[in-house]
């Protein structure tokens, strides 16, 4: 970890200057709290999405223990006794999350399908939470998933963290899905994929035509769904274009490999995956709520491989 957000005086930035910490990165990665300091600790109630480290004197500092917290620092503070609790927190946590935003140019391209396999394939070696931006529910529903609605989420406003979220989402196989009826608003959005992020692999269904900023400024990777037909290639290509400066991968439903020279013809650019038509799979993974077999399945698991193989590096 490099970026941090610090809470405290000069003898704080001091340390962690001296352990090649920078303060004022745009995804800061745990957060140095002065514990003795009130406002300090006020403000922090804001950064409940990050991991933090306390310093206190130690009679307070007995107190956060005694509260649950571990990652607690003694004054007098020196780098040698920030260090190790800093080197803790880094081999303790969970490896970073990936944030995996499925969107579309146009409707009826699979996207809610793919998120749905890709949460139960990588649900079974990995944390997974697959949310659904779009206002529909449709996400929950082809998972046969009871969760909140948003505005239930909204209405604890911005007290908001992970254990309300956990609350408001459903289980399935092992993965968390999240995000009911009801269009979520930007800020929203934004605090709850922050909160995720640090737990778990996330997915998200964004809203067809056009993802917001706040899903776009935190999406690691994006997957622009899109059907192989004039219409649907011409609606891509003003969203590819869009997201020319992003890591973006095409993916192109009821498509073959042979059909991968059209594919070229119609998008200006290759697929990075393509879904085979398998009305079989499909009609019977909606049966079931479950994930699609067949040669949809394959092609999803071997979506689902890649991108756990890449989380991983």
């Amino acid at each position: 970890m490099r970026n941090v957000v610090i809470l405290g005086d000069d003898e704080l930035r001091r340390a962690a200057s001296a352990l090649g910490l920078e303060e004022g990165g745009e995804r800061p990665e745990v957060a140095l709290i002065d514990a003795d300091d009130d406002r300090s600790v006020a403000r922090a109630i804001d950064l409940a999405s990050l991991p933090r480290v306390f310093v206190a004197t130690p009679a307070r500092a007995g107190l956060l223990r005694a509260a649950g917290y571990a990652y607690v620092v003694e004054r007098p503070l020196a780098p040698a006794s920030l260090g190790p609790v800093l080197f803790a927190m880094e081999r303790a946590r969970p490896r970073t999350a990936r944030v995996l935003l499925c969107c579309a140019a146009s409707g009826a391209t699979g996207r809610t399908m793919l998120v749905a396999n890709l949460t139960l394939r990588l649900a079974r070696t990995a944390g997974v939470i697959a949310i659904d931006a779009t206002g529909t529910g449709a996400l929950a529903w082809r998972l046969g998933a009871r969760v909140a609605p948003w505005g239930e989420i909204a209405s604890v406003g911005a007290d908001l963290g992970e254990a309300h979220l956990r609350l408001a989402a459903a289980e399935r196989d092992g993965a968390l899905i999240l995000g009911g009826t009801g269009m979520p608003d930007g800020p929203l959005l934004g605090r709850t994929v922050e909160l995720c992020a640090t737990q778990s692999l996330v997915l998200i269904d964004a809203p067809a035509y056009h993802p917001s900023p706040e899903l776009l400024a935190r999406a690691d990777r994006v997957l622009v769904c899109a059907n192989p037909d004039a219409a649907s290639a011409a609606a891509t290509a003003a969203l590819l274009a869009e997201l020319a400066d992003r890591d973006v991968h095409l993916v192109v439903s009821q498509a073959e490999e042979r059909d991968a020279p059209a594919v070229v013809a119609l998008f200006g650019r290759p697929a990075s995956f393509l879904l085979p038509r398998d009305e079989t799979a499909c009609s019977a993974s909606l049966l079931r709520r479950g994930a699609a077999g067949g040669r949809l399945g394959r092609a999803y698991d071997a979506l689902a491989e890649i991108v756990a193989a890449e989380r991983e590096t």
